[in-house]
């Protein structure tokens, strides 16, 4: 009987190392099965031209942008644009090279940033670009509507540094922030977004990394302002001028719509534009105004965006206006 007593808790204890380690084997091959299910898709949707970019944010916009720059030679980058679509979608690079202001101007700026994000992205893109020396940012109030600080570093830099700088194979970000729902949803769209045979698709971009736009949108929102905002505008510029960088501020001219429904006397546009001048304070800075610039309204997208022939009007005479500073491009 002792010696039964004693074998009893040892076959217990193998049966529950048993049911563990098959629960690990199981747990394995699910997890296999699913990973190669996964890889199957990404080869499918890359097939078929309806893969949606490594989900760096899982926001297509701004994955789009990051997969522009991973398929890029960026070493011999020497002037940068970064904003939110305000820079995106209104500055052609063309004249920045044409007028001789740079040899590789690129535009990294992709969509929805607000100000203190610009100048995350800004600082990730010059850790890694050494030999910018100018950077261009066109801003208009909805840059500066709402710089909430959990939402600032909206990226991993350590998952996107390896993919857009190193050569590294997009799978790793494709596996491990992979989100059903979004993805399944910019895979019915991708390939349509990215090219139009009619007018540009949302998506598309030219060898610059400008993103034109065509079309009518009735997006009109009011000002609304975020005090932070302005200081992380401030913060962007030291950050660039500790690097030797040059900052480039334009300020663009809303639609003539925006300003009869929300500015009717300019006090909201020389508000605005005051505060940007007070939060620059590097000598080396330079900053455009919107009085600038004019456009009908029929040269814009929306109120923030104009169509792409206004968008080359209007990037040549901010290239115009830089070319007659030559210290700007930072040579």
């Amino acid at each position: 009987m002792p010696q039964d007593c004693r074998c009893l808790p040892r076959a217990a204890e193998g049966n529950a190392v048993g049911q563990h380690q098959r629960f690990l084997e199981y747990l394995v091959t699910f997890l296999a099965l699913g990973v190669l299910a996964l890889l199957g898709m990404l080869y499918v949707l890359n097939a078929i031209g309806s893969l949606p970019p490594p989900p760096v944010t899982a926001t297509y916009c701004i994955d789009e942008k990051f997969k522009f720059l991973a398929e890029r030679d960026l070493d011999d980058v020497d002037l940068l644009a970064v904003g939110s679509s305000v820079t995106w979608r209104n500055l052609d690079m063309t004249p920045f090279a044409a007028k001789g202001i740079a040899e590789r101007p690129i535009n990294a700026a992709p969509c929805y940033l607000h100000m203190d994000q610009v100048a995350f992205l800004a600082r990730f893109l010059l850790d890694h670009l050494d030999r910018v020396k100018t950077v261009v940012s066109v801003v208009a109030p909805r840059d500066f509507a709402n710089c909430n600080e959990a939402e600032r570093a909206f990226f991993s830099p350590d998952r996107a540094a390896p993919y857009v700088f190193e050569g590294a194979s997009p799978l790793y970000v494709y596996i491990t922030n992979f989100r059903p729902t979004p993805f399944l949803r910019d895979a019915w769209h991708i390939a349509e977004k990215r090219s139009s045979p009619k007018v540009f698709g949302p998506l598309f971009m030219d060898g610059y990394g400008s993103g034109p736009i065509e079309g009518t949108s009735t997006w009109s929102p009011p000002p609304r302002f975020d005090g932070t905002c302005f200081d992380a505008l401030a913060d962007f510029e030291a950050m660039l001028a500790e690097r030797g960088v040059r900052l480039v501020l334009v300020s663009f001219p809303s639609s003539p719509d925006w300003l009869a429904a929300h500015d009717p006397h300019g006090d909201v546009t020389r508000e605005f534009e005051s505060r940007l001048r007070a939060s620059l304070s590097d000598d080396g800075s330079l900053f455009q105004p919107s009085a600038a610039f004019a456009f009908d309204r029929s040269r814009y997208f929306d109120y923030v965006h104009l169509q792409w022939e206004g968008a080359q009007e209007f990037s040549s005479t901010v290239a115009g206006w830089l070319a007659a500073r030559p210290a700007a491009a930072g040579g």
